[in-house]
């Protein structure tokens, strides 16, 4: 302010402010203070606006204003006039505009946004970025972690579900997860955010104090770690099966609680592989099942030049997890298998179909048949008294 007259003045400043498009904010009008003639006068707003006698148009604003001393994040508008102690006005609507813009709330740092954390990482580190304000503001961060159920997104699970942790009085930038709070599950997505609030219980930051949010997860095991193991009984390693539609048996006791389903796998072993690979080969047979064994209807397609490997694993029906899985074993095929009849039939003709082997020899010992070594299927086979 700059007094161009001979005479020194006393004069008062009255201030007004202004919301752009939203009207008056509050007035205030300030103490009388000298202006020397022919000289300059700074002044700064500290000098002018008193806060506490300031006429606001909204209470509640009023509140928060006196509170924090500061305006929310807006555009504004600031009008000056300058009156005498006759309340002459020696100028008036001195205005400019201005705008109030807050330090960027927290952001994130770690877990990263959609980090997955190891299975037995049980108590994770958060941590996020300081928000820079004056001495005078005393800080405290408030972490949500919620679960994100099916079908919800990110947000809808932050705003809506119960949090899996809180912790409203963080005083600083690191969070290590506590011994004492809710296990993270494995399988499971989180979401979290961090707010930033000052002793009077406002925002100090854009965004209302908030930073983005990030979601994470923690990873399954998929061998979680069982004293029990798939013993599997038949076919015996390295043995010789004497069908193409073998049977093929385990044991297993399950974990408490689980009535796990079983996965077979038969496969082809190739020249020069090991078992580990091999197993990975396009299966001979794949099936599931909730029994110990299994054996086919229909015949496998096995060669008798062949070996052949399998191996059971057993799968928590409710999450698909792999519970456990076997030793891989093998076996091989007869050069001749006997088809028809099958073991221990009981036929009712005398000429029964025997079906696509060679056969050498029946014999007939207290009215059961066996077959014995092997000869030529002829159309002229005796009857069989």
């Amino acid at each position: 302010m700059f007094n161009n007259t001979n005479s020194d003045a006393e004069v008062k400043l009255r201030i007004r402010i202004d919301l752009i498009n939203s009207g008056v904010v509050f007035t205030s009008v300030s103490n009388v203070f000298l202006v020397p003639s022919f000289s300059s006068f700074v002044i700064d707003n500290t000098k002018i606006v008193k806060i506490n006698d300031a006429s606001f148009s909204n209470s509640r604003l009023k509140n928060q204003v006196i509170q924090t001393g500061r305006l929310p994040e807006r555009n504004y508008t600031v009008c000056f006039d300058v009156i005498d102690l006759n309340n002459n006005f020696l100028l008036t609507d001195v205005c400019a505009n201005f705008t109030i813009t807050y330090p960027e709330p927290p952001h994130l740092i770690s877990p990263a946004n959609r980090d997955s954390l190891h299975e037995n990482n049980f108590y994770p580190v958060f941590q996020w970025t300081p928000v820079v304000v004056p001495p005078a503001y005393q800080l405290r961060y408030i972490i949500k972690i919620c679960e994100i159920l099916l079908g919800q997104t990110p947000l809808q699970a932050l705003n809506s579900n119960i949090p899996h942790f809180e912790d409203q009085n963080i005083l600083i930038t690191t969070l290590v997860y506590p011994i004492s709070a809710l296990p993270l599950e494995e399988g499971k997505r989180y979401v979290w955010q961090v707010q930033v609030l000052d002793q009077y219980n406002f925002p100090p930051s854009q965004n209302q104090g908030k930073s983005e949010i990030f979601t994470f997860s923690k990873k399954k095991s998929l061998l979680p770690f069982i004293q029990e193991q798939i013993v599997l009984v038949a076919p015996g390693n390295n043995t010789r099966v004497k069908t193409n539609a073998p049977k093929f048996s385990w044991t297993f006791t399950p974990p408490s609680g689980i009535n796990p389903k079983y996965n077979l796998r038969v496969v082809k072993v190739l020249p020069g592989q090991n078992l580990e690979t091999a197993i990975n080969n396009y299966p001979v047979l794949n099936q599931t099942t909730f029994t110990n064994s299994y054996q086919p209807i229909q015949p496998l397609s096995l060669n008798a030049e062949d070996t052949y490997a399998w191996q059971v694993a057993a799968i928590n029906p409710q999450t698909n997890d792999i519970l456990q899985k076997s030793e891989i074993r093998t076996f091989t095929l007869f050069n001749l298998i006997l088809l028809l009849p099958n073991d221990n039939a009981v036929v009712n003709m005398k000429r029964p179909l025997l079906s696509q082997i060679n056969l050498k020899q029946v014999k007939k010992l207290n009215g059961h048949l066996f077959w014995t070594d092997f000869f030529s299927i002829s159309n002229s086979i005796p009857p069989l008294k």
